[in-house]
């Protein structure tokens, strides 16, 4: 090599800063990205935790407030306890298009599945007639209004297992009637409901077994409410915090009423094998039958009394599906 002639540049030196120029970076994002990751983990865990603690809090809230009103005394019992509050025939007909069904002895012929329609559909007609102009809303009371609103709610079921997941799901359940039915048709329901008292046990007997026993008189008929929506529906009840609520701030009446045929649905769903969250009916029939012994003014309470006594009768040697495994986070 000429003397004279310039040095090449020395890249062996440029190769090896270069080199430990990206060995420390990487070292050092490496350390940053351990950091922020440990950072991150802290404040899930932290968040999670507050996230239980807030769900403890409340379930104990919830408990406390259950158990509070389950305490509250019962109402003292009107002037005449015994005399039940018998709804005159011409009453009856004007309403319903015809005599009660379930107002003849167990042993009598059961109402055909032409008859439990008319009268059904006949009461829908009566009501939406006359609550219409003390609900003030069009829309609620069109002339397929029982169908939608079946529709809706057999859409959007509540919660039974999962219920105290999270914060999001309890609230959830606390307002699911006011979610799916919305504010006009809540109206409606409670409109009927403080209108025609009277009405209520025929109603109950007529949609239950067109509904329920006789499934619409159509086995597989789309329009009519499958068992399986109408258990989710009394786990609602039987096993949800929110429903147990929902049933403590009703009438005495309808909350027995709605215990009573609860236990029914649930009967029909061990029938039928289909009993997902292992609720135990036993208790269930007990608290059912509690509360239909202490309601005075119920025109169906001895059969109501003798259906509650043959199924105490028939779980009584029967052991019951156990209940899946949760753990404190909601998860199964």
């Amino acid at each position: 090599m000429n003397p004279d002639l310039p040095s090449p540049p020395d890249r062996s030196k440029a190769v090896i800063i270069f080199i430990a120029a990206v060995v420390a970076a990487a070292a050092i994002g490496y350390v940053g990205y351990q950091k922020v990751a440990q950072w991150h983990e802290k404040e899930i865990k932290a968040a999670v935790s507050q996230q239980q603690q807030e769900m403890a809090k409340t379930k104990a809230e919830m408990e406390a407030r259950i158990q509070e009103l389950q305490k509250q005394p019962p109402a003292p019992p009107a002037a005449k306890p015994e005399a039940s509050p018998a709804v005159s025939d011409e009453r009856l007909t004007e309403v319903f298009g015809s005599q009660p069904v379930d107002k003849t002895a167990e042993s009598e012929s059961e109402p055909t599945c032409d008859a439990l329609n008319r009268r059904i559909s006949a009461f829908l007609d009566y009501l939406r007639k006359k609550a219409k102009p003390a609900a003030g809303s069009e829309e609620a009371f069109s002339s397929d209004w029982m169908a939608k609103m079946l529709h809706d709610l057999s859409a959007s079921p509540p919660l039974v297992a999962d219920e105290t997941r999270n914060m999001e799901s309890l609230k959830r359940n606390e307002s699911h009637f006011f979610k799916v039915l919305k504010k006009d048709r809540i109206r409606m329901v409670k409109t009927i409901l403080m209108m025609d008292k009277d009405l209520l046990e025929h109603a109950l007997a007529d949609g239950y077994q067109y509904y329920v026993s006789t499934r619409c008189c159509k086995p597989g008929d789309p329009a009519c409410v499958s068992l399986k929506t109408l258990y989710e529906y009394a786990g609602f009840f039987m096993a949800t915090f929110s429903g147990k609520s929902y049933l403590l701030r009703r009438d005495s009446t309808i909350r027995c009423l709605t215990d009573y045929y609860c236990v029914l649905i649930l009967d029909q769903a061990n029938d039928a094998e289909l009993n997902p969250y292992g609720i135990d009916i036993r208790p269930q029939i007990d608290l059912a039958l509690d509360a239909v012994s202490h309601q005075n003014n119920l025109i169906f309470k001895g059969q109501y009394m003798d259906a509650l006594n043959r199924l105490k009768t028939k779980y009584a040697l029967k052991t019951q599906p156990a209940a899946p495994e949760t753990t404190d986070d909601g998860k199964s």
